[in-house]
This record gives structure tokens, C-alpha cells and sequence, in this order.
């Protein structure tokens, strides 16, 4: 167990050394690992392999202790795996909020259904929003926290009779492109206590 892959957009440098959070479960304070990025896959490369983006660390610091806590997280997201839309994801729990999308100057109000770590399903009003367009987006609750900005990718959109066979409204799917830590907590808190 000598490093990870990150997926994300954002590529630091070849070789450069960067700081890694990781939250063990049932636990709200992260161990923090330093790691060597040894390689990348940019958006062109993700495309031809038919991946996702994002670079591969190599741990410098790890120990025993360090070990262990990771196959624990590994042990504890492996339980909560599920399939979705033929993808293995992170399960959605049922959770409701006021969600307000920002197009330009435009404000498209709608609601969550269900919310994960990374990411949400979205009703709203029928409107053309792009699939893999990225949008800010003001959750009025996740949680105990209020207000919350999140940067989200629309993944797919559900029209209004294939959304009722799920048991759900027209609506889209969203990814969390870049979610606050607070909400990250948040969530997690959530999901354990709907998981227990």
C-alpha cells in the first residue's frame, strides 16, 4: 500500500510533494500523509483510457499506524459501496434542502432528494442545463451547516417518466466538483447515522 489516486481537475507538477487529509471512519479529525505525485492523467488521457481524471501519489511518511488507519477507511467505504447507474458509487441517502443553481445572473431554485459525499440529485424546474457543465451552488442546509457553496458538474438529467420509475421528480444528477470540508463532515455525520 504505497500511495493513491486522486481524482480531480486540478494537476499539481510531476514530483512535487503535496498534503493528504484522509478521514478515518467515525472520525472527524484527518492523519495527514505526505506524498510524491508520480504520474498523471489530464482530461485527453482519461478519455482514450475511459477514465476519470487526476494523479497518483506516493506516500513518504507512511507507517504502521498510518497502514492501518487507511485499510480501515479503505474497509469502511468498501461496506457502503453500491451500484448505480451500472457504476460502483458512494450511496445516496434521502435528504431534502433548498438548492438554489447560479446561471450567470440567473437563479435556478430547486430541491435536493438525496445527497452523498460526492454528489446529489436535483429537482428543478425544466431547464436546459448542460451535461458536464459546471454551475455554483447554494445549499440552504447540509446538516448543521447553512448556506453552503458548492461547485457541482451536471452528470445526467432524468425527464419525468424514466425519473418515476426510480421513485423520483424530473430532476438532474449532479457531482460535487469542490465541496467545503464542513459539508464534507456534515454529510459524513449524516451517512453514518443512516448507514447504522
Amino acid at each position: 500500500m504505497g500511495g493513491l489516486f486522486i481524482k480531480t481537475n486540478v494537476f499539481p507538477p510531476i514530483n512535487s510533494e503535496v498534503i493528504i487529509k484522509l478521514y478515518p471512519p467515525h472520525s472527524f479529525n484527518p492523519i495527514e500523509l505526505t506524498g510524491r505525485v508520480v504520474h498523471i492523467i489530464d482530461e485527453e488521457k482519461a478519455k482514450k483510457m475511459g477514465k476519470e481524471p487526476g494523479f497518483g501519489v506516493e506516500f513518504l511518511d507512511m507507517d504502521e499506524e498510518k497502514k492501518s488507519v487507511i485499510e480501515a477507511i479503505i474497509n469502511h467505504f468498501k461496506k457502503l459501496e453500491t451500484t448505480v447507474y451500472g457504476r460502483r458509487r458512494c450511496p445516496r441517502m434521502p435528504y431534502e434542502t433548498e438548492v438554489h443553481i447560479k446561471m450567470g445572473k440567473a437563479i435556478v431554485p430547486g430541491k435536493t432528494l438525496d445527497i452523498s459525499l460526492l454528489g446529489a440529485y436535483i429537482v428543478v424546474p425544466k431547464r436546459d442545463l448542460p451535461i458536464g457543465k459546471e454551475f455554483e451552488a447554494i445549499f440552504f442546509r447540509v446538516g448543521n451547516s447553512k448556506e453552503v457553496s458548492v461547485k457541482i458538474r451536471i452528470v445526467h438529467f432524468l425527464e419525468d417518466k424514466k425519473a418515476k420509475e426510480f421513485g423520483k421528480e424530473e430532476g438532474y444528477g449532479v457531482e460535487f466538483v469542490e465541496l467545503p470540508q464542513e459539508a464534507y463532515i456534515e454529510i459524513y455525520k449524516m451517512m453514518e447515522r443512516w448507514v447504522i
